[in-house]
């Protein structure tokens, strides 16, 4: 139950809400939703995008990668195909940032410094969720992911779900976090894995909670989902590689397959060669995004938000494996007694349907947990 001299209190949250990737808009939304459902009034994210995050999504900013040191018709061919990458991923993020003024409450003026971030009034912080403090995006630990800009300053301190890749977590990196981490009220994280790095150089104990977007629910997403896009039956593909042998080896599983039509979305910018393929999706809204998993008749993917989705919008899905980037989904998969799930050869997809009403039994215990630990974290 909430605490009701809390309801008024400003609640602001750290993540990676701006960042031009379908996933992280979705579990920004996930927690501002969770947050404002529970009865939270002043709910915002600090609108925190400092230069080296900005840097990620410039699409100018690969031009160095341009190799010219080649013959006149090669230097031709990659030049085009560079133009089409810069205008495919301006669109793209053009697209992308349209959805996060709609989805999100942020803070009216973009932060770029730790002290800019010192100077919002804020009651209670909240980092996470998303992989805020994995060093591979934030190049080092950014304090401001930690809540250091100004901590002395929080009533409360608390992380929810933030996550990073275990082969970032090296033991000088932990040590710093463990220092961090002295600031705070209370932490969770989104990984059992992250968990037992860390719970040895902690004094207190850490918990694990649900990603966001499985937090909130179906219902949040589906008013914000665009209508039906794609008007006959089709399978949907969000992978990392969709053109990999294992995805396209997985698709010809499907019963009568060829009745489908297939439609590839995207995490980055389409090339020169798909241009025109109405089956390949790039340049969409998160709301669109939203829409190809909720109508497909079958979903394919190795992402993390790509399963979330087809859980919440109860798809017949089948996630394919890859080396180092398949913790997250394998841990879920477990918990949900999903493990047939995840394919590492194709002859063992499984396409039965799915048991919705045990896995719905199943995440629901799963976000009473995660929602008690942020009322627990929030009033105590």
């Amino acid at each position: 139950m909430i605490n009701m001299e809390n309801k008024d209190k400003k609640i602001r949250i750290v993540s990676f809400q701006n960042a031009h990737n379908f996933g992280a808009v979705c579990q920004a939304y996930g927690l501002q939703q969770t947050l404002l459902g529970l009865g939270y009034k002043d709910v915002l994210f600090i609108n925190y995008n400092p230069q080296y995050l900005k840097d990620r999504y410039n699409p100018l900013n690969t031009w160095q990668n341009l190799n010219l040191n080649t013959s006149f018709l090669r230097k031709i061919s990659r030049v085009l195909r560079w133009c089409s990458f810069v205008l495919t991923t301006w669109m793209r993020n053009r697209r992308i940032e349209q959805s996060i003024k709609r989805m999100l409450r942020q803070t009216p003026h973009e932060l770029m410094s730790a002290e800019e971030v010192a100077n919002e009034e804020t009651d209670i912080l909240i980092c996470g969720s998303d992989q805020i403090w994995n060093t591979a995006l934030t190049s080092s630990l950014d304090p401001v992911f930690f809540g250091q800009a100004k901590p002395e300053s929080y009533e409360k301190l608390l992380s929810y779900a933030p996550s990073t890749e275990i082969s970032a977590l090296r033991e000088d990196t932990i040590r710093l976090i463990a220092e961090y981490l002295k600031s705070f009220s209370a932490v969770s994280v989104r990984e059992e894995s992250v968990k037992n790095k860390l719970q040895p150089f902690v004094s207190f104990p850490m918990e694990v909670t649900v990603d966001p977007t499985i937090l909130c629910g179906q219902t949040a997403y589906d008013k914000i989902a665009s209508n039906r896009i794609v008007k006959k039956p089709y399978i949907c593909v969000y992978a990392y590689t969709p053109d990999e042998e294992l995805v396209r080896d997985i698709i010809r599983t499907i019963p009568n397959y060829t009745q489908y039509e297939v439609h590839y979305i995207l995490f980055s910018a389409t090339n020169l060669s798909q241009w025109g393929d109405k089956s390949v999706h790039s340049a969409i809204s998160v709301e669109e995004f939203l829409s190809y998993i909720k109508y497909a008749s079958y979903v394919v993917t190795n992402s993390f938000h790509g399963l979330a989705f087809s859980l919440l919008f109860e798809k017949n899905f089948n996630v394919t494996w890859i080396n180092n980037k398949s913790t997250r989904t394998e841990a879920l998969l477990q918990k949900l007694h999903l493990n047939s799930r995840m394919v590492k050869d194709a002859e063992k997809a499984n396409w039965t349907n799915v048991d919705y009403q045990q896995v719905n039994k199943s995440l629901d215990e799963i976000r009473k947990e995660s929602i008690d630990f942020l009322l627990n974290s929030i009033n105590d």
